[in-house]
């Protein structure tokens, strides 16, 4: 226990401050929180392996496959959607790793505002006479994100998300 709670703060410091996360106390607290319970639950699975095979050797070569496989089923590599039928019914579910990622991406991107590069906005032309804001009123009803500019006339620039809860909601 020692040991995985020294892993998680060496990993928490050397993953959170560099990157320039969230760094009001709540937000970097439940990021801390969650490395730490799956820095801790990352020995259960370890512990097991041991258990079932007959020496630390089978269980060297045994563990390292059941993290990838976590890793790989928790929706990062692979989207849910895009899984296999046969691992999003139960693998998905059942990954640890999927809760992780969730709960971070979750508390990171939710109310973030999106700002769009000018390379990221999606252009499309709309008819002579007309503004982005009336030709495309209809559509920006029904998805989220924002048009640059809605006086705009031969083209308009339109990004896909507008605050970081619309980049998750649909995953």
């Amino acid at each position: 226990m020692p040991y995985s709670t020294i892993c998680a703060v060496g990993f928490f410091i050397c993953l959170y401050f560099p990157l320039g996360l969230n760094p009001t106390p709540s937000c970097a607290g439940y990021q801390f929180l969650m490395i730490l319970v799956c820095e801790l639950f990352s020995l259960t699975p370890g512990q097991m392996i041991s258990a079932l095979t007959p020496n630390s050797f089978f269980a060297a070569l045994l563990n390292p496959f059941i993290i990838t496989t976590f890793v790989l089923f928790c929706g990062v590599t692979i989207l849910k959607p895009n899984l296999p039928k046969f691992w999003r019914t139960w693998l998905y579910k059942l990954d640890p790793f999927t809760r992780l990622i969730g709960g971070m991406v979750v508390m990171e991107l939710h109310g973030a505002k999106v700002t769009c590069d000018p390379h990221e906005y999606n252009n499309f032309p709309i008819p002579d006479g007309q503004t982005c804001g009336g030709y495309a009123a209809k559509f920006m009803e029904t998805v989220p994100g924002y048009i640059r500019d809605l006086n705009a006339t031969g083209s308009c620039n339109y990004c896909a998300y507008s605050v970081g809860d619309e980049f998750f909601s649909p995953l």
